[in-house]
């Protein structure tokens, strides 16, 4: 219904316009009278090229067939066309005058008269319908984008929170006092990976607070044999920071640190910032040849993947990951220009 009222609307326009255009009162009704027979072959025109010439034939590639249906309908609507303002003029207005019926310079000007209206309304269509598309494309992109960054925060935190369930476990069988500390650091990371993660970003000091449990609970995990050292910036800006990122890249150091089963893993974090970019880099010890692990050959290389795809998809042209890495160990340094970053 709302179609067909703008339509409607439309075609109510184009009489209204092309009866008053260049007409005085004198010729007002002449015009008028003339639009009436006309109208209806401007909308034969639209519709005809709109809803099958082109959908069927030009839409397809059948080029040679548009133009042939083009030329024979073009034919025959200006044949009708002409014929139908003959009858008008000579039968209300001007019936001693003698009007030609086939005239070709005013067949070119029928012609032109007719396909102006059609041309403009499907020239209009196209170019709403690409910014319509160009809109949807942005739209899926947008949440193909979304759509993977769940996907790749998803995989940030379940080796991690297994284990540290496990040790939850049996701290609680053997009453040891550092159940209830891991409870209430779990629980921030569990809130903070379900909630604030969601957010587009999040101030610095909350993933550097993000940062501090899991470090606390992985140092019950390992216990004495486990030597973190973590510098952070002692006044904070506060720059925005997208959630779990920082994290992603601490855990990856303690998988291929202290998780590959090195003696005395040692983990060492230096974060800064200024007003304009954030610096993160973490080092950790590794064996010389690390023990492969059947139950984790399939995440071989996932950490560092997630790292970077994150960066790609967040922080385009504005990320430098710098990766060093000796024989007994592994570092990574992460620069993020965030001046331009939208929270």
């Amino acid at each position: 219904m709302k179609r067909i009222l703008k339509h409607t609307a439309f075609w109510i326009g184009v009489f209204v316009f092309y009866t008053c255009m260049n007409c005085d009162n004198s010729l007002f009704a002449v015009r008028a009278t003339y639009l009436v027979g006309t109208i209806p072959f401007f909308m034969a025109v639209y519709y005809m090229l709109q809803y099958l010439l082109i959908p069927n034939l030009l839409s397809k590639g059948r080029h040679l067939a548009f133009g042939i249906s083009v030329a024979i309908w073009t034919s025959l609507l200006v044949l009708a066309y002409q014929g139908i303002q003959v009858f008008l003029l000579d039968v209300f207005f001007y019936p001693e005058v003698e009007f030609e019926f086939i005239n070709v310079t005013l067949a070119l000007g029928a012609i032109v008269r007719l396909y102006t209206p059609a041309l403009v309304i499907i020239a209009v269509k196209a170019h709403f319908d690409r910014l319509a598309e160009k809109e949807r494309l942005h739209a899926l992109q947008q949440e193909r984008v979304s759509t993977e960054l769940k996907y790749l925060k998803a995989q940030l935190n379940p080796h991690f929170l297994f284990n540290t369930l496990n040790n939850l476990y049996s701290y609680v069988l053997t009453n040891s006092p550092k159940a209830p500390d891991m409870i209430l650091r779990l629980s921030e990371i569990l809130d903070y990976a379900l909630y604030k993660s969601q957010e587009p970003s999040v101030p610095l000091s909350q993933e550097i607070k993000l940062i501090d449990n899991y470090l606390e609970l992985e140092k019950i995990r390992y216990g004495d044999r486990l030597v973190v050292q973590f510098y952070k910036p002692t006044r904070a800006i506060n720059n925005p920071i997208t959630p779990l990122l920082l994290l992603s890249v601490v855990e990856n150091a303690f998988k291929h640190g202290a998780g590959s089963g090195v003696e005395r893993p040692k983990i060492k974090i230096s974060l800064k910032e200024d007003q304009e970019q954030i610096s993160f880099k973490v080092w950790n010890n590794k064996l010389d040849h690390p023990i492969p692990r059947s139950n984790d050959d399939y995440k071989e290389g996932i950490g560092l993947f997630n790292i970077k795809r994150q960066l790609e998809l967040i922080y385009p042209d504005r990320h430098e990951v710098k990766i060093k890495e000796g024989s007994h160990f592994f570092e990574l340094a992460l620069r993020i220009n965030t001046l331009s970053h939208a929270g």
